[in-house]
């Protein structure tokens, strides 16, 4: 991954069954939305359910959620986020059917470092858990 662009992983212990915590998805796409949206025009963001954040029509974002546990409950979820701050992939690089890749600084000319990304995400996330609880 190229330096400047940022990726993270939130490990948690919901204690839920497993269609709560796939609920997660939705809240963590909607706080990637939201600190998005803080560099560019939310009319140029579309949120590609599931995982994806799309920008201006190509990937900017990803989610991908892991679990674990047994019979109805969860006893791990991990949420890891990656965006294209600075940098993304080469179409060469890329499934040849997957969407475009794009960065947020090439599609903005915005630059966000992954110290204010990561504070404004967790604060979107944690305002998002109010939904589930």
């Amino acid at each position: 991954m190229p330096d400047g662009n940022f990726a993270a992983t939130l490990f948690l212990r919901p204690e839920c069954d497993a269609s709560t915590a796939a609920l997660r998805t939705f809240t963590a796409a909607v706080a990637l939305y939201q600190t998005l949206a803080m560099s560019a025009k939310p009319q140029s963001l579309t949120l590609k359910w599931p995982n994806d954040v799309l920008l201006n029509g190509g990937k900017v974002a990803g989610i991908l959620l892991e679990s674990s546990g047994a019979g109805p409950k969860v006893d791990w979820l991990t949420i890891g986020i990656g965006v294209n701050l600075v940098a993304a992939p080469e179409a060469s690089q890329v499934e040849s059917n997957a969407v475009r890749p794009v960065s947020l600084r090439d599609e903005t000319g915005q630059s966000v470092s992954t110290e204010d990304f990561l504070f404004w995400l967790a604060s979107h996330l944690s305002d998002q858990e109010r939904f589930i609880r």
